[in-house]
């Protein structure tokens, strides 16, 4: 995943409109432990089929980890509500129908000098915020979010040395 945000900065691909998201599936450790692996890997595969019909292959996608997918295309298909829309209706995974929801973190590609890992940084930023969320579930990347937890993450780290010297 982060070769092919590395490909499309480096090529002369236009980068207007195009969006970079991970796409988290809820509680999926709980489909794990209550239904088990084989039917956790059933509805992934169930899961990666339905993403790559509703997207197309002008969308690049790609696995990140345990439940993790990310996105790469336009901003008319990459997006929060065509995402969404996706897992609308149950998954079949085995004997099982499930229902799906997920958290979206989306990163816009604006700058030809942002490279895929730090591509993929700031997407995981602001899926980490949209999991926080309460009132929605996804969240596009701002500088500032990447700022305040810097910011936070050196206030607990001066508060720690601080009690230490004590």
């Amino acid at each position: 995943f982060i070769n092919m945000l590395d490909q499309m900065q480096n090529s002369s691909f236009e980068l207007d409109n195009q969006v970079a998201a991970l796409v988290d599936v809820n509680h999926f450790s709980d489909i794990n432990d209550g239904l088990g692996q084989d039917a956790g890997n059933l509805l992934l595969i169930a899961i990666a089929e339905r993403l790559q019909g509703a997207m197309g292959p002008e969308v690049k996608m790609g696995r990140i980890g345990a439940d993790v997918f990310g996105l790469i295309g336009r901003d008319n298909k990459v997006c929060p509500e065509y995402i969404t829309n996706v897992f609308n209706s149950p998954f079949k995974a085995g004997d099982h129908t499930l229902p799906v929801n997920v958290t979206v973190g989306l990163c816009r590609l604006l700058d030809e000098e942002n490279n895929g890992l730090n591509i993929l940084k700031q997407s995981n930023i602001a899926l980490n915020r949209a999991k926080k969320s309460l009132t929605a579930n996804y969240e596009y990347y701002a500088p500032e979010m990447e700022e305040k937890t810097t910011w936070r993450l050196g206030m607990i780290r001066q508060l720690r040395s601080d009690f230490a010297e004590r």
